[in-house]
Formats: structure tokens, sequence, C-alpha cells
């Protein structure tokens, strides 16, 4: 069993709820991406969503309480998804006008 497991005593919904924050992290990243692709540019907001996942995933390592494991599933669904959504735009803008999807 995984360690979280054991911790929360099999109880299937603190698992699940551990799961699902990873995507209300990611609804929050969508909430204040925008903002943040607007003021620091697209490359910047990219490297700190990454820069976000990455320590949170190297935090998630250490992690042996279930409290401080809300908090790292919150970060990396942010950082995922501020980086996943702000890739799409930067790489399109890299394209020809003519080669874009949006018109």
């Amino acid at each position: 069993k995984q360690w979280y497991q054991r911790r929360v005593q099999g109880d299937q919904s603190k698992i699940t709820f551990l799961e699902s924050l990873y995507f209300i992290g990611g609804i929050l990243s969508l909430c204040i991406g925008s903002y943040l692709y607007d003021t620091l540019g697209r490359r910047k907001a990219c490297l700190i969503g990454a820069l976000v996942c990455t320590v949170g995933t190297f935090l998630g390592v250490f992690c042996h309480s279930y409290n401080f494991m809300v908090l790292i599933r919150l970060l990396m669904g942010f950082g995922h998804f501020l980086t996943r959504t702000g890739s799409y735009i930067w790489v399109m803008e890299f394209m020809p006008r003519f080669a874009r999807t949006l018109r």
C-alpha cells in the first residue's frame, strides 16, 4: 500500500479528495493564469508554472502528513495547468498566421 493509504486508514473519500485537489489547483491556475500571461508574458508564466510543479513534486517525496499532501497536490495542479494552458498559446505564436488553428 502507498503511504497515504496507510495514513488515512483506507478511507476512500480522503484518497479521492487528494486526487481531486490536483484539478482544483488547476482551476485556480486558470483563474489567475490569464492575468499572469498578460503581465509577465507567456514564457515567464510557463516557467513559473513549471517551477511550482517541480517544487511540489520534490516536496511530495518528503511528505508524511495528510495536511501537507493537500497543499502539495494543490501546488502540483496549479503549476501543471499554468504551464499547460500557457504553452498552447505560446507555441501557437511561433506558427505562421495561416497555419494557426484559431482564425
